[in-house]
């Protein structure tokens, strides 16, 4: 799907003030950060700063990919093995995260130093575990919710261990990452039951 000229400026400008903060919290740290150095750094007004991000937290996280639309239609009409399809509807939203590897490395740093950033992308965690959880539910309607909130949780958990091998070099890329972080945790899974 072609994305329209518009909706591209904008998802860059949104990169461009992302990518300075993480800059700048880089040589300065985070708390030393203000909105109007991020503007600047950016290239953008103080007041596009604000028509963008409402705070230097959610301009460090940014605007992290969702399941596409097309992802999670599969999954709900899908019949196939829940364990498969779970893995592909969560390769579709890491595969939108390959060609930002400098964001996820610097968001590992913050994530680590500051609370509120920790807080601002374990929230936006949160919406995709809700997003998978309404998306389970068309699926298989008579799971226990709770079931339902925990396999989406988990499955989220396994997406943010696969992003952080991956951010650290231990694969070549995300999707190797998931497989084997996957294959980690079914194997856990096995022990369990056995």
């Amino acid at each position: 799907m072609k994305i329209p000229l518009r909706e591209r400026r904008r998802l860059e400008t949104a990169l461009e003030i992302q990518r300075a903060t993480l800059a700048l919290a880089e040589e300065q740290g985070f708390e030393h950060v203000t909105t109007e150095a991020i503007a600047e750094r950016a290239g953008v007004s103080p007041r596009t700063f604000f028509n963008y991000y409402s705070n230097k937290e959610a301009a460090a996280v940014g605007h992290p990919p969702g399941f596409p639309d097309e992802a999670k239609a599969a999954f709900v009409r899908s019949t196939g093995p829940l364990r498969q399809d779970l893995l592909v509807i969560l390769k579709a939203n890491v595969e939108q995260l390959e060609e930002r590897q400098d964001i996820i490395v610097g968001l590992g740093r913050l994530w680590r130093e500051s609370g509120r950033v920790k807080w601002t992308i374990d929230t936006e965690i949160e919406k995709l575990a809700a997003d998978l959880a309404d998306c389970l539910a068309e699926r298989t309607p008579g799971m226990d919710p709770r079931l339902r909130k925990g396999l989406a949780d988990w499955t989220m958990r396994l997406s943010g261990l696969a992003i952080g091998r991956w951010a650290e070099g231990g694969a070549d890329n995300l999707t190797e990452a998931l497989d084997a972080i996957w294959e980690e945790q079914l194997e856990v899974a096995r022990y369990l039951l056995a």
